[in-house]
């Protein structure tokens, strides 16, 4: 994990609700999740808790989020939409795959040269004016 996330991690750590335990976990969605455990347990059903119960919906959210920003797509949406983003526009930009592979956490480069470093027309556009301007042309 790099190591700015685990600052940023051991921070929201730090500044946690006392009442709600997650960092990822809004007060209201910990509300909730007491909520249904109390409602259980007096419904006698408290064997029938499953942890999923636990999760915040990141992807229902993400999802809901790129809607509102008017983001629409026919291609699956998940939050490895966000990496892939990080990773292709950091590589359509010329930051090397070394660097990419230590900011994003990836141990095998061939990984992140398979998935994430596809030519793309503008890399393609961009590489032929550099021949050009190299051949002056």
């Amino acid at each position: 994990m790099p190591k700015r996330v685990s600052e940023i991690l051991k921070q929201l750590y730090q500044e946690l609700d006392p009442d709600c335990p997650f960092i990822f976990m809004t007060q209201e969605r910990w509300t909730v999740v007491q909520q249904t455990w109390q409602k259980m347990r007096q419904d006698s059903r408290a064997r029938e808790w499953q942890n999923w119960r636990l999760i915040c919906n990141s992807v229902r959210d993400f999802k809901r989020t790129c809607k509102r920003a008017g983001i629409e797509t026919d291609e699956k949406m998940n939050l490895h939409c966000l990496r892939k983003s990080w990773a292709c526009n950091l590589a359509e930009n010329g930051i090397s795959l070394k660097t990419l592979c230590e900011l994003g956490g990836w141990s095998d480069p061939s990984v992140l040269h398979e998935y994430y470093s596809k030519a793309t027309d503008a890399n393609r556009d961009r590489a032929r004016q550099v021949l050009d301007d190299l051949m002056g042309s």
